[in-house]
């Protein structure tokens, strides 16, 4: 592929994530819009900062949650042989 069918991809990437970021980040706990505490300090200083440095590195978000859906698809699967062959 030409390098800009690639570059094509990222953009396209990028807006995508920052999308799916902006409608479910507070849904799986990212939220940087909060007041700075010791208990939840952080060294983003809003949603739109983290949210596009989020973005900026979607093929490391997506091959991370790629590895995670399939090692809770192994566990399922594993707990499934388990409980019908022991049975």
């Amino acid at each position: 592929m030409a390098p800009l069918g690639w570059i094509a991809i990222y953009v396209i990437g990028f807006f995508v994530s920052l999308i799916v970021w902006s409608i479910f980040g507070k849904k799986y706990w990212v939220d940087y819009n909060q007041e700075k505490t010791y208990a939840n300090y952080d060294d983003w200083s809003s949603n739109a900062e983290a949210y596009t440095a989020f973005s900026l590195g979607w093929p490391i978000t997506a091959a991370v949650a790629i590895l995670r859906l399939t090692w809770g698809g192994l566990v399922k699967l594993s707990q499934y042989l388990i409980l019908k062959l022991s049975a």
